[in-house]
């Protein structure tokens, strides 16, 4: 009797290891599999869609940041224009990566960047405001992006293979804007 038990327990075995071995297989295949530091096999979910560079924002802002601003009147009840030529500085700072990342940021953050990574001249731009009667501040300069995050690189299947901070900012467009002042 004893001898069958065994046989019994070594059927057992062998039956839940190949059914063990045919779900692993079938896992495999759609996710990836690792070691953890006790030799636990983990799998890991696919997070992309397949093999390449993805940027996963933790941050993102937009300012404006104003290159030219001044305090117009208008008294006439005639609307007038205000035409300036105005320096104004396009930049493009990345702490990690080049164009190619860069790239990938703007189109996660919706917002490209106007100029290649590590850019940083200035040019000159026309403006020009149009000034119904009254007093007014006008502005104009770039909108700027900062965002920070985590470039992610992953394999075939979407699993991320490695991580990488990056902090980046940079300008994206013109803007000008007229904003009414209380009367003096």
């Amino acid at each position: 009797m004893k001898k069958a038990v065994s046989s019994l327990v070594i059927i057992a075995s062998l039956a839940t290891s190949l059914s063990a071995s045919a779900f692993a297989e079938s896992v495999t295949n759609a996710t990836y599999n690792t070691t953890n530091s006790s030799d636990v096999v983990l799998f890991e979910e696919p997070k992309y869609p397949g093999a390449g560079t993805y940027y996963e924002p933790s941050s993102t802002s937009r300012a404006e940041r104003v290159d030219y601003s001044i305090e117009v009147t208008n008294p006439s009840n005639v609307v007038t224009e205000v035409r300036r030529d105005i320096k104004v500085r396009l930049f493009a700072e990345l702490s990690v990566g080049g164009e190619t990342e860069l790239n990938i940021i703007g189109q996660k953050v919706s917002a490209k960047a106007e100029v290649k990574a590590g850019v940083d001249r200035e040019e000159t731009i026309s403006v020009t405001w149009r000034i119904p009667q009254g007093r007014y501040l006008i502005q104009a300069g770039k909108v700027t992006v900062k965002t920070n995050g985590y470039l992610e690189r992953a394999n075939t299947a979407g699993v991320v293979t490695s991580r990488q901070y990056v902090n980046a900012h940079y300008t994206t467009k013109d803007f000008a804007k007229t904003t009414k002042l209380a009367s003096k």
